[in-house]
C-alpha cells in the first residue's frame, strides 16, 4: 500500500473508529436529513399562495325553496344562482 499522509493524520473522520456500517448509517441520516429539509423548504415556499381568497363564504337563503346556504352561489336542492 502507498503512504497516504492524509489517512495517518486523521484528515478524514471516519478512518479510525468507525466501521462501514456506522459510515454508511450516517450518510443514510445525511440523506434523509436533507430530504426532509429539501420538503421543508418547499412546503414553506408554496405556503405563501391562499388557494381560499376566492371562495364564496357568505350565507344566503334561497328565493325559490327557502333553504339556508351556507357556502357557494347555487342551491344544493334547486340550482338557482345567488341573487
Amino acid at each position: 500500500m502507498l503512504y497516504d499522509p492524509f489517512f495517518e493524520f486523521g484528515y478524514f473522520p471516519f478512518a479510525n473508529g468507525l466501521n462501514n456500517m456506522g459510515l454508511y448509517l450516517f450518510l443514510t441520516f445525511l440523506i434523509f436529513t436533507a430530504l426532509i429539509g429539501v420538503m421543508v423548504f418547499v412546503t414553506g415556499k408554496n405556503r405563501k399562495e391562499d388557494s381560499y381568497t376566492d371562495l364564496e363564504i357568505e350565507e344566503w337563503d334561497c328565493p325559490e325553496c327557502g333553504f339556508h346556504v351556507q357556502a357557494g352561489d347555487h342551491c344544493i336542492y334547486c340550482d338557482t344562482k345567488k341573487p
